[in-house]
């Protein structure tokens, strides 16, 4: 797969869904999940040569947790507002997408720059694995968020406004108009 065929199927992801403003609100609160995470990182390893496998694997954890966090309070509160219940249930669900997106991204991050270390620099090296590795867990982070950790629950057939919880004027819920 090329870079414009996978530049495309990302496109149509995020943007060709039922509700294309939720695909738009998540890139760009993915834009900020990724300036937080990479700045954090970078933060963390300045000043290290050549981190260490175990070096990167801790620094990348903090960076990614607090991109985690970032992005739990960006897209409760906006992207994924309409069906957000901010529920001990959802959070729970949450902290079980933030596992799998932990994992995703420090085996993309480790595995990245053990086989692109070989043949660049070590700093091209971590940095082309960190954003791949944040390219793929954010497919996967925004695919558990909608269909896993903010889905509208089947058994109590509740609406947002139930929750307490009042969508935005541009929210895409049929129940908001």
């Amino acid at each position: 797969m090329g870079v414009r065929s996978f530049a495309g199927w990302v496109f149509q992801f995020f943007c060709r869904s039922a509700q294309p403003r939720r695909g738009l609100r998540f890139l760009a609160g993915g834009a900020g999940s990724a300036l937080v995470d990479y700045g954090v990182l970078a933060g963390l390893t300045t000043g290290i040569a050549r981190p260490s496998g175990l070096q990167l694997a801790c620094a990348n954890t903090l960076a990614v947790l607090c991109a985690l966090l970032y992005s739990y309070l960006w897209n409760r509160h906006w992207t994924f507002a309409a069906t957000a219940d901010g529920s001990r249930q959802e959070k729970r669900r949450f902290v079980l997408a933030a596992t799998v997106n932990l994992a995703v991204n420090n085996g993309v991050l480790l595995t990245g720059q053990s086989i692109l270390g070989v043949w660049s620099p070590q700093w091209a090296g971590v940095n082309v694995a960190k954003w791949v590795a944040m390219a793929l867990s954010s497919i996967v982070m925004y695919a558990l968020l909608r269909g896993y950790v903010f889905k509208r629950s089947q058994q109590s057939g509740k609406h947002p406004q139930q929750h307490g919880t009042q969508p935005s004027p541009s929210c895409e819920c049929p129940h908001a108009r």
